[in-house]
């Protein structure tokens, strides 16, 4: 180990790091627009941008000690959420039509798209509202009404029948 440089053991480290994350990158993506190649090319794109956008950041984060890298876990995410968010929405509208995915009417996928992040975001990544306020670049507000429409389409797209069994 002692021909491996410390810069070279942060940067391994900083590669576990987003490797640790990348699963829930990829879900995200999936989530906002429901195709295999698409999810990936997102979660791709998500961290290259991060990278080159927070050059200057980074560095300085590979010249801290690893404890202070593993506390920055929380924001890395979140930053690279907020890109991942960015890029679905502009790629969304362009590749909607060549989306195939035969429940792409039917609950979850029929939703806006403001209320599929919202909702993914807060069932699944279990962030709080102004988290996804964060990510989503909306007002608290804009996140509440998103959630709240988006449950209740949810709802209403279910077959009444389960909707019997769950009050009962």
């Amino acid at each position: 180990m002692e021909g491996i440089s410390k810069d070279f053991m942060k940067k391994i480290d900083f590669e576990k790091i987003l490797s640790l994350i990348s699963s829930d990158l990829y879900s995200f993506g999936y989530a906002l627009i429901p195709d295999d190649l698409q999810a990936g090319q997102l979660s791709v794109d998500a961290i290259t941008a991060y990278l080159v956008s927070k050059k200057i950041v980074l560095e300085q984060l590979l010249n801290t000690n690893t404890d202070t890298l593993k506390n920055e876990i929380p924001k890395i995410k979140m930053d690279l959420l907020k890109v991942i968010y960015d890029l679905a929405k502009k790629r969304f509208y362009q590749v909607r039509v060549s989306i195939e995915n035969e429940h792409l009417n039917d609950g979850f996928y029929h939703l806006e798209f403001d209320e599929k992040a919202a909702l993914y975001l807060k069932d699944k990544m279990k962030l709080s509202n102004d988290e996804i306020s964060v990510v989503t670049m909306r007002s608290r507000a804009e996140v509440l009404a998103s959630l709240y429409s988006g449950r209740l389409k949810m709802v209403k797209a279910l077959p009444f029948e389960v909707l019997e069994e769950s009050l009962a």
